[in-house]
């Protein structure tokens, strides 16, 4: 995805041995995006939270 791009963009890839790097990778795929619920209607995010 987009976010996951950006965010191997701005990390210090470049400082990081190769394997700590790939495993940093495979964990930000594996993960499952936390969904939170306000009365089962509306889905809160992350972008709600911070704004």
């Amino acid at each position: 995805s987009e976010a996951l791009m950006d965010e191997l963009y701005f990390s210090d890839w470049y400082k990081a041995g190769k394997q700590r790097f790939r495993t940093s990778v495979l964990i930000m795929l594996t993960q499952k995006p936390l969904k939170l619920t306000a009365v089962d209607c509306v889905i809160v995010s992350n972008d709600m939270l911070i704004a």
